[in-house]
């Protein structure tokens, strides 16, 4: 056997799909594995055995290969920080911690790293440890890792990974320490999903945004108002997030109107109100660039109210509002008011095309998403002094603003204008 450092692991424990990535590592070379290490052997006539390079494996494995690895020995977790990876998003679901990782230096190209954290009641009694122990020694899937100065037991299997704790808030910072401290790119996440987080049993803004700059500085949120209890601390994380621009927001809470000043400059902002309701005024503060309101409770005159400001302002920020299932107050349902007092023209083709083209935020992602079309010859056009032009749609159960900064966009393939006859 070479006497290489520990780090440099035999080729039996190196996974398959790394080994085939190595060896298309670079062209022109013919990889060759020895026991401990891989070995490069440029194929030019004037070969020599001087020639050959020593590439350590960790170099060339995949990041969740790398996190199994990382977990073995402090030597391993620092040859691991040594390739300078960086985690582009983090999810919290269900009781699974997910974080993507990249190469943040040169792409975004993602490799997904998923924990599932396995809660139990009560620690394990002698008889259980002792059992746990003889199936650690019979089936060698399960191991006793060191996470960020706790040890947990970890079952791997086809890099799936599942840890057993009695603490789960505790498990969440430990991961995280050990996911930042091995792939410590400076980079902000890309995204930061909180969804799976019970509010009142995790401190968010403690444990994760005043520790971690890579998330205090994410530029998209997602997250979900679970009861009015985590209200108060959902506005604490949005204003602790400076660099904040897109949000998707879920209210779960009955009867809750969660909104915060924070909401009114994002670029892009979703929200599932699940029919609680939005006000008057927060409706208008919104100087979003794409707004969607699922399944909100608002006036027919507050919607009229909100034509009016963009029709008398000058702001081109707004590209559309969306409010499907909407639920007109109870108190001001007539959809006529809606329309009161506005200058609106039907359909003219020789004005506008026939389908709007938007494609919404992709707050998973962090980007745009698939492209689609709103079909608009049901709607009521209405034009304000600087030639800015918008349609209006409006159903029973349906509200769309959409602004048409270019009149005549991208229609789709199967659209035959003259077939047309609605």
């Amino acid at each position: 056997m070479s006497s290489e450092p520990s780090a440099l692991l035999p080729v039996q424990y190196f996974p398959q799909s790394a080994m085939e990535y190595h060896l298309n590592f670079r062209s022109g070379v013919t990889e060759v594995f020895n026991d401990d290490v891989i070995t490069s052997e440029p194929t030019t006539s004037n070969d020599s055995s001087s020639s050959r390079v020593s590439v350590p494996i960790y170099k060339v494995m995949q990041p969740d290969d790398l996190f199994e690895l990382s977990t073995c020995s402090e030597e391993c977790k620092r040859n691991t920080a040594s390739l300078h990876l960086g985690i582009t998003r983090i999810d919290f679901n269900n009781g699974n911690l997910r974080a993507l990782v990249a190469n943040r230096n040169n792409d975004n190209d993602e490799t997904k790293v998923e924990v599932t954290i396995c809660e139990q009641r009560y620690l394990p009694s002698k008889l259980k440890r002792l059992t746990s122990y003889i199936r650690m020694k019979i089936w060698p899937v399960i191991r006793y890792r060191k996470i960020h100065e706790t040890v947990y037991e970890i079952v791997m299997s086809r890099k799936e990974f599942t840890i057993h704790t009695i603490d789960v808030p505790a498990t969440y910072v430990d991961l995280l320490h050990h996911f930042f401290s091995i792939f410590p790119n400076e980079a902000p996440l890309l995204s930061l999903d909180l969804r799976g987080i019970r509010n009142q049993f995790f401190d968010v803004e403690t444990k994760v945004l005043d520790v971690f700059d890579q998330c205090r500085l994410c530029p998209c949120l997602i997250f979900k108002v679970q009861n009015n209890e985590a209200v108060e601390q959902t506005h604490r994380i949005l204003e602790k997030m400076s660099a904040l621009e897109n949000l998707k927001v879920d209210v779960v809470a009955e009867g809750t109107e969660f909104f915060s000043p924070k909401m009114c400059e994002m670029n892009n902002l979703y929200i599932t109100y699940r029919k609680n309701s939005i006000s008057e005024t927060n409706l208008l503060s919104l100087n979003c660039s794409t707004i969607k309101l699922w399944s909100a409770t608002i006036g027919a005159t507050s919607l009229n109210k909100f034509i009016k400001k963009w029709l008398a302002s000058t702001n081109t920020k707004l590209q559309y509002l969306e409010m499907p299932c909407v639920v007109l107050d109870e108190k001001d349902s007539d959809t006529n008011d809606i329309l009161k007092d506005l200058d609106v023209m039907e359909f003219d083709q020789l004005r506008r095309a026939s389908f709007f083209s938007t494609q919404p935020w992709n707050f998973e992602f962090n980007c745009q998403g698939k492209q689609r079309f709103i079909k608009c010859r049901r709607g009521w056009d209405i034009e304000r002094q600087d030639g800015l032009l918008a349609t209006i749609l409006h159903e029973q159960n349906l509200f769309y603003f959409l602004v048409w900064h270019e009149r005549c966009p991208e229609q789709p393939e199967e659209y035959i204008r003259f077939l047309d006859s609605e």
